[in-house]
């Protein structure tokens, strides 16, 4: 599962957040999202500015998606969590597990495998054979997952949408006896 953008409001967090900081940038408040984030230079290097100086508590009081709450109840002890991090940004990887576990995903000293940071996801769509799940608001990252022999759900915080991926990776579960689930 995917960290920002899926299990947390991200954009919606960081627009209320810094809403003063983004009118002084001569940006405007829809800008912020992951297409221009992706797309425009300025809000990119706007962003990245103001995460890199952000305290640990900025990273863990982040908002989950309302809809997430099911599939981590449902799956957390089966799923890895993919988090990116600024290089060198002790406040965001340690924000971001402070997160975690206060959400429900506990990982203990021996499952911190399942915490993935900074990592290549598409490396973990196929392992050992056994074809995996990503969850994740970005389409690129699931074009890319799948292209890499995975299974992609692309998530919108929406209950429709979140009963339909618990449904579908219910019926995976029914269908495959090993079964090792990525978000």
């Amino acid at each position: 599962v995917d960290f920002d953008g899926t299990l947390t409001n991200f954009f919606q967090y960081f627009k209320f957040k810094f809403r003063k900081k983004i009118e002084e940038a001569d940006l405007s408040p829809s800008s912020i999202c992951l297409y221009e984030y992706k797309k425009s230079q300025k809000v990119r290097r706007f962003m990245n500015r103001i995460m890199t100086t952000k305290p640990i508590d900025f990273w863990s009081n982040m908002p989950a998606n309302r809809h997430i709450k099911n599939i981590i109840k449902k799956f957390h002890k089966s799923f890895y969590e993919f988090a990116s991090v600024e290089e060198g940004n002790v406040a965001m990887e340690f924000g971001k597990k402070k997160w975690l576990r206060y959400h429900g995903v506990r990982f203990k000293d021996r499952d911190y495998h399942r915490l993935l940071i900074n990592q290549k996801k598409e490396k973990y769509a196929v392992v050992n054979g056994i074809r995996n799940i990503l969850i994740d608001d970005d389409c690129d990252a699931c074009d890319r997952w799948e292209a890499a022999g995975g299974i992609a759900y692309l998530y919108v915080d929406n209950w429709m949408v979140t009963d339909s991926i618990m449904s579908d990776i219910k019926k995976s579960l029914d269908d495959q006896v090993k079964f090792l689930f990525l978000c």
